[in-house]
């Protein structure tokens, strides 16, 4: 490690204790796209967070915030890595308020250790997005993930009532507060979900919690063509249901599902309730030329926790992921189009999508040098359709020269609002849309 280096740590370690600074040997296991860190912070507190934040920011580091690490593929290769803060050990829950539905968390604590804590009282946090184990609540807002929920629920955003922030100067900031409504004026912690930790770090969140439902129902058929199972899927958004999630998969996609495209929705609420509406779901997919139709058994143990984390999941890191934002009418469009942009590229593209959700997942398993001119054609059929393209995760090799945003750019007004924010530029240097 040369000097400046061995300074930094030198200065972490004052703030944070030994305790709270990650050895040298293990430095690599933090890298970002390659880039090493010169020191590792693991604060146990806001106060340290903020004394770590003025630090950087008046000597000048690149800080990268870390949670869980499920998303540090995400994002451009960011120009320096200095100073990572990881805030897992930032890991109480707060306050938990059942009769308010509401819960208030530090950043570091687990999504599926907060589902834990709130299931003892009947309620979970009505987010899904892959990998809960590990995934933090700070990175799920930080990168607004989601997952098969969001048709019922919507994303992370949805669900935060107020924040607590700490910006780079190192002043600690709070936004909304602990009841449902409880905003006048802007509403400034919407401001920092999905943001990428470039306006400031999350230590503290307050949300909105769900009661669990008394039952779950997953109806679920297969299909030979994506024609009909698009058609299918598009029968389930028309009828009398209300689904909780509803996702289409190509062929063989998981161990769970069939030999064709399969169809799956997802209904939870009373018996009384939902029991005609599955009937009416099994009525909609065998109308819709379906087979194998019927309730699947097991599905919350097996299938929708493996739908949930095949995007973070699915491949090595010779594959890429790609997520492409399209109105539900176009999904089919935008599905056959990468099948065909990829076949003519000589890949194998395998299609996970949120119909109701607009979103769909792609994964190309190989990392050649069509890859790139392939996610290009990708973005000209986002465009296209008037959507939104990211690649997720890609091969450090190829990441580069490829559209990791997609064709969105930073306008001028969110350049302002980064310069306003981080005049220095020091969190997450380049890793966002524009090279923010």
């Amino acid at each position: 490690m040369n000097e400046v280096k061995t300074d930094i740590a030198v200065q972490v370690a004052r703030i944070v204790g030994d305790d709270g600074l990650v050895a040298t040997a293990d430095l690599a296991a933090y890298a970002v796209d390659g880039l090493v860190p010169a020191a590792v912070a693991l604060p146990d507190s806001v106060e340290k967070v903020s004394r770590l934040l003025a630090f950087a920011n008046e000597a000048g580091l690149a800080v990268v915030p870390r949670g869980g690490g499920t998303a540090m593929s995400m994002g451009s290769i960011p120009r320096r890595v200095d100073l990572v803060i990881s805030l897992q050990r930032l890991n109480a829950v707060v306050d938990h308020s059942p009769e308010d539905l509401t819960v208030t968390v530090q950043a570091g604590v687990t999504l599926g250790r907060l589902q834990s804590v709130l299931a003892q009282h009947g309620q979970m946090l009505a987010v899904d997005p892959p990998l809960p184990g590990q995934a933090t609540i700070g990175g799920i807002l930080a990168t607004n993930a989601s997952g098969p929920l969001r048709y019922q629920f919507g994303t992370p955003r949805d669900l935060v009532l107020g924040t607590l922030v700490v910006y780079p100067d190192g002043a600690v900031a709070k936004a909304g507060g602990r009841t449902v409504k409880n905003v006048a004026g802007y509403d400034m912690s919407r401001l920092h979900i999905g943001a990428f930790g470039t306006l400031g770090i999350i230590v503290e969140t307050t949300c909105k919690v769900s009661p669990i439902p008394k039952k779950l129902i997953t109806v679920a058929g297969n299909f030979d063509t994506l024609l009909a199972a698009s058609a299918a899927a598009r029968a389930l958004r028309m009828a009398r249901i209300v689904p909780w999630s509803l996702v289409l998969t190509s062929p063989s996609l998981l161990p769970t599902t069939g030999h064709g495209y399969t169809v799956a929705v997802r209904l939870g609420g009373p018996p009384a309730v939902i029991e005609p509406q599955a009937q009416r779901a099994i009525d909609a997919l065998k109308d819709a030329q379906g087979s194998q139709v019927g309730e699947m058994a097991q599905a919350e143990d097996g299938f929708w926790p493996a739908v949930r984390d095949w995007p973070a999941s699915v491949g090595d890191d010779n594959s890429s992921v790609i997520r492409i934002g399209v109105a539900p009418s176009h999904v089919r469009d935008v599905m056959t189009s990468i099948n065909d942009i990829a076949s003519r590229s000589g890949l194998t593209a395998t299609l996970l999508a949120y119909p109701g959700a607009a979103t769909i997942y792609c994964h190309l398993p190989a990392a050649t040098e069509k890859l790139a001119d392939a996610i290009g054609s990708m973005l000209a059929v986002g465009k296209e359709w008037n959507g939104h393209l990211v690649v997720q995760r890609a091969p450090l090799t190829l990441k580069a020269r490829l559209p990791v945003w997609g064709a969105a750019s930073a306008d001028a007004l969110t350049q302002r609002v980064k310069e306003t924010f981080d005049p220095k530029g020091i969190l997450n240097p380049g890793r966002f849309v524009g090279g923010l």
